[in-house]
């Protein structure tokens, strides 16, 4: 890492740690599903350095993970909060060296709680937006 890269702060409202309150399901209503996963936990952390990293566990087995194709996801490259998307570059574990791919997360803040959203999906003649709901529980 430079010295110019270590110094680099990025003044974020995500800037923190955040903890996994449920994952669910929202119509276009605006009616919320029961949990999903209820027994899931996860820790969300966005540093000032620009570097956020992710772990979601099913919370019924303590060795096994929820999200992001069954391992850890560590977002490693500078996020970029516009709007309501969040861009993050992604490195995962066990990936070959080097690789690394852009996703545009969709966000939306709400005080002290996060929501990223994620695809749409038709059931029952509604529509349905899957979220997953983060709280603050540290800032820097």
């Amino acid at each position: 890492m430079t010295a110019s890269r270590a110094q680099r702060r990025v003044a974020s409202p995500l800037v923190g740690t955040w903890r996994l309150v449920r994952v669910q399901l929202r119509s276009a209503s605006g009616r919320g599903s029961p949990t999903l996963f209820p027994a899931a936990t996860g820790t969300l952390t966005y540093r000032p350095d620009g570097r956020m990293a992710v772990e979601i566990r099913d919370g019924r087995d303590g060795d096994r993970y929820l999200a992001f194709d069954g391992t850890y996801v560590s977002y490693l490259d500078p996020f970029a909060p516009t709007s309501d998307h969040v861009i993050h570059r992604i490195a995962a574990d066990g990936a070959a060296e080097g690789a690394i791919s852009e996703r545009s997360q969709r966000i939306q803040l709400r005080g002290d709680r996060l929501v990223w959203l994620g695809g749409t999906a038709r059931a029952s003649g509604q529509t349905w937006t899957a979220e997953m709901v983060w709280e603050r529980v540290a800032t820097p």
